[in-house]
Order: structure tokens, then C-alpha cells, then sequence
């Protein structure tokens, strides 16, 4: 399930709540327009039928189903792109640690792999590479999009991951 449906499945009201409570806490965040103008307009997901996807009646939630042209023209990494930067800001401001990070999302979202760790295995490298594209082309939302300065210096160290023996966390 992609982040939109989950979205949809849990409520973007609820959604919204927690984006809003998070940008109230972390200045450089921003609740995505979208999200708001939906909630605006009631589109609160499965419960109302409508949301980032069209159910077949309230509450009765069914797979969305992509059209093809439309998810060719998407890289599903985007999220996890996003979702590294993120980490790495927590870091970065000393929140949290990386080993706490990859913890939670592999038991808090069952993922086999935490994203810090598959940071590691892609590269830091490739990752800034893909938040600087990401930043560009959705760089109209604010600064949330932009790399955290904790990449760019792991980038300039050569600390991109296994390749290179270290990354967010040692290789031998």
C-alpha cells in the first residue's frame, strides 16, 4: 500500500492532524497544500469515498488501481527518499540516533530493512542526488524538500555507505 492509499485508508483528517502537529514543533516543516485543501473540502479518504483516490461508496475501501501512463511517470523511491532526509535531520539535531530510527519504521511499519541502513546499501550519494532532484521539481512546497547539510557532508567525507566502509552506520 503507497503512502497516498495509507493515507486514504487512516484519513487524511487524522493525516492532516498529525502534519499539522508536526510542522507546529519543527519550523522547517510544512504541511503539504494538497493534504489541507482536501480536508478543506471534506475529501477525508474511505470514510467520505473520496481522497487522494475515488471509493465505490463511504467507507468501503478497494485497492486503487493506477493507470499505467500515470505510474510510469513515478519513482516509487521518492518516499523513501524523502523519508531518509528526514532521518537524517532527526540526526542531525541530535532527536534521535540511527540505529532508534531504523528500529522503529522496521517494527512500527513492519519493513524488512530500515531506511538508514538501505541508505547504506543504495549510497549516500545516489540518495542526495535523488533529494536534490526532488527538491527541485517540488521545491515550490518550501524548504521541506531540500537535503539535509548532514548529507552533504557525509558526501564530501566519502561516508556513502558499504562502498566506501561507512555511511550512517561502520562496514568492514
Amino acid at each position: 500500500m503507497g503512502i497516498f492509499a495509507l493515507s486514504d485508508f487512516t484519513g487524511l483528517d487524522i493525516s492532516y492532524s498529525v502534519l499539522k502537529f508536526m510542522e507546529e514543533r519543527e519550523p522547517n516543516f510544512k504541511v503539504s497544500p494538497l493534504i489541507k485543501e482536501k480536508v478543506e473540502r471534506g475529501e477525508l479518504g474511505v470514510k467520505t469515498g473520496k481522497g487522494f483516490y475515488t471509493y465505490p461508496e463511504k467507507g468501503k475501501w478497494i485497492m486503487p488501481q493506477i493507470p499505467p501512463e500515470k505510474a510510469e511517470k513515478f519513482d516509487p523511491m521518492t518516499s523513501t527518499y524523502i523519508s531518509i532526509n528526514v532521518a537524517a535531520e532527526l540526526i542531525r539535531n541530535n532527536i534521535a540516533a540511527p540505529e532508534d530510527i531504523d528500529k522503529a519504521l522496521k517494527l512500527g511499519f513492519n519493513l524488512p530493512i530500515g531506511p538508514l541502513e538501505l541508505a547504506d546499501t543504495i549510497g549516500i550519494d545516489t540518495i542526495l542526488s535523488k533529494l536534490k532532484e526532488i527538491s527541485v521539481k517540488y521545491g515550490q512546497y518550501g524548504d521541506f524538500y531540500r537535503p539535509s547539510p548532514s548529507l552533504e557532508d557525509m558526501v564530501r567525507k566519502n561516508e556513502l555507505g558499504v562502498k566506501t566502509g561507512k555511511g550512517f552506520y561502520k562496514y568492514q
